[in-house]
This record gives C-alpha cells, sequence and structure tokens, in this order.
C-alpha cells in the first residue's frame, strides 16, 4: 500500500512540475480557468497521497499469535 501510495505521488508531482510550464495562468476565460482548475485538483491528489502515506505511517501494528495485524484488520483471527 505504502509503495502504490508513493508512486501515485511521484507520478503526480512529475506531472505537476512538467506541466506548470504549458498551462496559461496568465490567460482569461475558459483557457485560464481550465489551468487553475486543473491546479487546484493536482494539489488535490498531491494532498491525498501525502496524508495517505503518514496515516500508513502512524498506525501502530499488533502482534497477535505468532502474526502480524494491523488495527484497520477487520478478519477474525482463531485461536
Amino acid at each position: 500500500m505504502k509503495q502504490r501510495l508513493f508512486i501515485s505521488l511521484l507520478l503526480a508531482s512529475t506531472l505537476l512540475i512538467y506541466s506548470f510550464g504549458y498551462l496559461p495562468l496568465q490567460e482569461s476565460g475558459f483557457a485560464g480557468m481550465f489551468a487553475w482548475s486543473w491546479l487546484a485538483f493536482s494539489f488535490l491528489v498531491i494532498g491525498g497521497n501525502i496524508y495517505g502515506l503518514l496515516s500508513q505511517m502512524s498506525k501502530p501494528v499488533r502482534i497477535k499469535k505468532g502474526r502480524a495485524v494491523s488495527n484497520t484488520d477487520t478478519t477474525k483471527v482463531r485461536g
């Protein structure tokens, strides 16, 4: 899960950096509105991936009967 979030974060950051020079931010009308909305959505994607990475790091892992179980695991362990 951490690898997927990290790869998504890198890809979204790369797309943002690459496209920043091509977006018509100074234009008015539809082109400018598209550029600013594209930037807003890209920042939402990057922020969501950062939040996902940080929330994955802060969850403690419990060890139960020789098996690592995270706090979000909903399966029952019989023992």
